[in-house]
Formats: structure tokens, sequence, C-alpha cells
């Protein structure tokens, strides 16, 4: 006799069904079936420069790999986008636009962030941002703005019934950029101030993600000077030359950092905010003095626009290694602003 097909057939679908029905009563058991998800929420976290911003707090709790995936639109586009929305930002509140600067340092962070998962002002290598500004060769002034934006608990998105839709960069963008103006204040307000700062004149943008995490820094720059010759090239005698559109530098400070190393961004990777280091010497003009810190003479001392030059040697205060950090300020009428933060690394 035959054996019976549609029977057979019968029993094996009656016994899958037996066998979907313990799975997803011992799914439901360990609390997973409600988390068929989309749920695996989006956390952003959001870091702004200068001396006194801070952040939300970074929950991000797996790292990721680094490689960037299913990437559908070119970064150029995205970068456009970013600086378009900083813009419209700007002219809402009667500011003037900022340019794009292709200062590779933003960028370079992102990267950074990237392969590591962890936001931080601080790259891998010790490096601040300013520091990172004026080795890939920024001569202006910088403050950084910089967000991340992912999952929760990226472990999670490979586990059964749960569904983790990839990072959309232009949407990322978007939120990051209403948050930061909108939504910020947990870190007083900083990174709004930081995209409204009217002394602006440039912003670098760098962004890097993957299926699971995206990121982006905001590197807004004053840059005023044009200068005609290097800054330094000894790492010791300084040169400010160059020209200035109005108003004359009114003072040079000095800050001083540790020589950056993997050991101090393990220190500070978890920082919500950065600063200059400690101030430790400054240049004034010709009769004039600090008192507080060791003031240097300038040799040469022409700081009022068009033309300025200024020269002073440094070696009175390059007494350790490390990096010591420029930071000038011009007056122009009754405004005051920065417009270098330029570091010298000296061994």
């Amino acid at each position: 006799m035959l054996p019976m097909k549609n029977g057979s057939s019968l029993f094996s679908w009656i016994f899958a069904l037996l066998i979907i029905v313990v799975i997803i009563t011992f799914v439901n058991n360990q609390g997973l079936l409600p988390k068929i998800i989309s749920e695996v929420s989006n956390l952003i976290s959001i870091f702004s420069g200068g001396l006194q911003l801070t952040s939300q707090n970074n929950n991000l709790t797996s790292t990721t790999t680094g490689q960037t995936t299913n990437i559908s639109v070119a970064n150029s586009q995205l970068v456009n986008y970013a600086l378009q929305l900083i813009n419209q930002d700007r002219q809402q509140n009667g500011l003037s636009p900022v340019s794009l600067s292709y200062n590779g340092a933003a960028q370079a962070q992102a990267e950074d962030i990237l392969s590591t998962g962890q936001l931080s002002h601080w790259m891998t290598n010790g490096d601040k941002p300013y520091m990172s500004y004026t080795l890939y060769g920024g001569l202006g002034f910088v403050q950084q703005n910089a967000a991340d934006n992912g999952y929760t608990n990226v472990s999670q998105c490979s586990q059964l019934f749960v569904s983790c839709p990839p990072i959309d960069p232009m949407s990322s963008i978007r939120s990051d950029e209403y948050d930061m103006m909108y939504n910020d204040a947990t870190s007083d307000w900083g990174h709004r101030d930081n995209i409204l700062d009217p002394y602006h004149t440039n912003v670098s943008i760098g962004i890097a993600y993957n299926q699971y995490f995206f990121v982006m820094i905001q590197n807004f720059e004053n840059d005023y000077i044009q200068f005609n010759k290097p800054i330094t090239t000894d790492n010791r005698h300084v040169e400010l030359s160059g020209t200035l559109p109005s108003g004359y530098v009114n003072e040079i400070l000095i800050y001083y950092d540790l020589t950056p190393t993997p050991q101090v961004y393990q220190q500070y990777k978890n920082a919500t905010s950065y600063s200059f280091g400690t101030l430790v010497g400054g240049v004034a003009p010709p009769g004039y003095r600090f008192t507080n810190i060791t003031t240097i003479s300038p040799q040469v001392w022409d700081g009022s626009s068009p033309s300025i030059d200024i020269t002073f040697d440094m070696s009175q205060i390059e007494n350790v290694p490390g990096v010591y950090t420029l930071v000038t300020w011009v007056k122009d009428g009754t405004s005051s602003y920065t417009v270098t933060s330029y570091s010298v690394f000296f061994q």
C-alpha cells in the first residue's frame, strides 16, 4: 500500500506549529517578545567645545567596527547639508553665514570616534581639538561641537526577533542640529551659543558612520588674519605677520597642556567639555604687563590693522615639554574676539 502523503504532510505542519508555539512561549517568558523591535531606541549624545560647555551623558555600551556600511549618500552631500542647516539657524538669528572650511581635523576626529564608539573631545592619541586643528594647518581660532547618534546597546541588534534599522545619516544630521539649537538646556545652551557665535567665519564638518553609529564634528573657526609667513619654524620664535581686516591685537595669552598621549586620552575621554590648559604667560603691547602670569616682552609689536607684525620669543616659559597654545585677542570698537588658537609642540 502506498504511504498517505497528505496525512504525512499534515502531521509535519502540526509538529512544526507545536515547535513554533514552544519557541514563542520561551521567548515571552524571557521577556523578549515585546522587543520585536524597532524599539532599540536611538540615543543622541552631544558635546560642545568652549571653556564652560557641557553635554548629555553618552550611554553607548558597545563599540563599533569603524567600517562604514550601507552608505548611500556621498559624504560631501552630507557635509553640505549640515552646513545648510547651520546657516539656516544663523540666518534666522540675524547672523552672517559661515563658509565651509576644508581643515581635515574635524573629519579625522569623526573617524577616530567611530573607531571606538566613544564620543570625546580628545583624539585617541591625546590631542585636543585646537591641537588637531593646528596640526592640520589651521591658523585661526577653533571651537568644537561634537555629536553622536546610535543605539544604546548594539549587541541587541544581533538577537533573534530584534530589528535595528540602519542609521539614516541625513536624519541624524537634522536631529543633531535641532537638538543642539533647541534641546540644549542640559548643556547650558553651549552648543547653540557656538553655532550662533557672531564672530565665527568658517566651519569644518566631519561626518563618519556605520550601520549603528553616527558621528558629526563641527569645528567652528574665527579666521581673520591672513598670514604672509609661518607663525613659527622652530617652536620658540613666533611671528604673527599678515593683514587684519579691522581692529587691533590687544593681547596674546599662552596656555600649557601636557604632551598628548593615549594615556591622556584614557584619562579625559569621558569629559563632557574641554578647555585650554594652564595659563602660563602672555604677550602684551609695550608699556603693559600682566600681574598674575609671566609677561613676554615682544621684540616687535605692530598690532593695528590693516597690517600687523608681532614678534616674540617663548623661550622663557618653555620650561617643560608639552603643548603651548597661543590665543590671540583682537579688540574692534567695543567688541573683543579670538583670532588664533595656535598650538606649539615643544619637546
